[in-house]
């Protein structure tokens, strides 16, 4: 059994929440956000620890895989401790606010073997892989130039408007 804990119980940690709840052999363990009501609601159905600041889940809670879902500024400096505490973990995009973070981010992940992913998903849906197979079969000629714009409401429902 892989023991997922997730920092972050907004938007994106329910959606990470419920996708671990139909995995097979796997089970959310603990749960961390400031906002102890989020925490409570996504525990549901679980047997999760609560912990209302993500540094404590990452020190005190017993995982295999540690999920971030928190703002993008926070990414990088929870990311870096949390590999020096699991195998495995997930970070929500993008993966931080500067090259700067992503190297440092790199380099610990180098240093301490943990696996990381970066949750890059817009790349396989249907549409994006069907445009990269028009343009890769180059049956409109080569691109020289494209531009594209994904357009979606900014979130303001999020917390901080994050």
């Amino acid at each position: 059994m892989l023991k997922v804990g997730i920092i972050g119980c907004g938007f994106m940690g329910t959606m990470h929440a419920n996708c671990y709840k139909n995995i097979d052999g796997v089970e959310i363990t603990a749960l961390a956000d400031l906002r102890e009501e989020c925490a409570k609601e996504l525990a549901k159905g679980t047997n999760a620890v609560i912990y209302s600041e993500g540094y404590d889940l990452i020190e005190n809670a017993d995982l295999d895989i540690i999920d971030i879902c928190l703002p993008t500024y926070l990414h990088s400096e929870y990311a870096i401790k949390a590999m020096e505490k699991v195998k495995y973990l997930f970070v929500e995009k993008p993966v931080s606010l500067t090259n700067q973070q992503a190297d440092a981010m790199l380099s610990k992940a180098n240093e301490t073997g943990c696996n990381v992913q970066i949750g890059q998903v817009i790349r396989f849906w249907d549409e994006y892989v069907k445009l990269k197979e028009i343009i890769n079969s180059g049956i409109y000629g080569k691109v020289i130039n494209a531009n594209f714009r994904r357009i979606s409401p900014i979130p303001t429902w999020g917390w901080n408007d994050w």
